[in-house]
């Protein structure tokens, strides 16, 4: 059997986007997943949206007071029980190999952590390299294509060994929750690859930006 991949998902007020970031992970193409949606005290309808995805018997919803990002991710890396690990912020989506892409690469190539491509749905230049070429990185090329910004400083682009969070949380109360454990996780990790595919889509920051002032716009009239 294929080892088990869990997949976590913070959810905090996102109700317009969050069935199709949860259908899109539900119909993954690795059938052994294990699902942790963790609705942070959200005050729309995003919790019970979330329980009417818990009928799936891979999934697990938990409910918490607002306390942020961090803490959501925590709470169901406390709980996570797969070999591999993924985040997907409940805003975004993925492609239905998001894991079996992500698992073949980490098996063959043996690595701790595998980098593959995004997308920004909204953008007229979507990303170019959908290619399945798969690079070998050191940690000095990890860093410097992070400084030109070619690899993202993101939680959510990467897949991991389980190991690599073992004592490593996400630091509750403060801004830039990925960059504070990145450079831990490279230092950690022993082998990492990158897979030249996007596997991750994400609205465009001007889509966001007009979808909160259309919100904000609603609210006031």
């Amino acid at each position: 059997m294929k080892k088990l991949a869990s997949i976590i998902i913070p959810v905090y007020n996102v109700e317009p986007f969050l069935r199709k970031c949860l259908d899109s992970v539900i119909n993954q193409t690795y059938e052994n997943i294990e699902i942790l949606i963790v609705d942070d005290g959200s005050t729309d309808q995003s919790g019970m949206i979330c329980n009417d995805y818990s009928v799936d018997s891979r999934v697990t919803v938990f409910h918490q007071a607002n306390r942020g990002l961090s803490a959501a991710r925590n709470t169901a890396l406390n709980h996570a029980k797969g070999e591999y690990l993924f985040f997907v912020d409940s805003d975004d989506f993925v492609s239905p190999t998001f894991v079996s892409d992500a698992v073949t690469v980490l098996e063959k190539e043996n690595s701790d952590i595998v980098i593959f491509n995004y997308t920004e749905t909204g953008m007229r230049n979507e990303e170019k390299n959908i290619y399945n070429q798969i690079e070998k990185l050191s940690a000095y090329e990890i860093k410097q294509r992070i400084i030109s910004d070619d690899i993202g400083n993101y939680v959510w682009n990467k897949a991991y060994r389980r190991f690599l969070f073992l004592k490593l949380r996400f630091p509750e109360g403060e801004w830039f929750e990925d960059i504070a454990v990145m450079d831990q996780l490279f230092v950690q990790a022993k082998h990492i690859s990158r897979l030249n595919k996007s596997l991750y889509f994400i609205e465009s920051k001007i889509h966001l930006i007009c979808t909160g002032v259309h919100l904000i716009l609603q609210e006031t009239i």
